[in-house]
């Protein structure tokens, strides 16, 4: 279903604290007895779960390629450092 976020009974969460992929807000959306009109459903009633899931499967894939960046990422700065580190005396790489 689709409706608008200016409907009675729907509210918007508090966003997500997140570490990485801060470009894309975060946050849960809540419904209290909001009525969805019958022109606003999409698809079949009872495959929401299914359209869902489908779409999630098909995203995984950019999420798992913005992991590796944000891991690259950590090991460009991580590396020079532990380079340079020392503890008791020997270098620690």
């Amino acid at each position: 279903f689709m409706v608008d976020a200016e409907t009675p009974g729907i509210s918007v969460g508090t966003p997500e604290d997140k570490l990485g992929l801060k470009a894309s807000s975060t946050c849960p959306i809540h419904f209290d007895n909001v009525k969805v009109e019958s022109k606003n459903i999409l698809g079949q009633v009872g495959m929401g779960y299914k359209y869902c899931i489908n779409i999630l499967n098909e995203g995984r894939i950019g999420i798992a390629a913005q992991q590796i960046g944000i891991a690259k990422g950590c090991m460009d700065i991580a590396m020079p450092y532990m380079m340079e580190r020392k503890q008791f005396g020997s270098p620690i790489a």
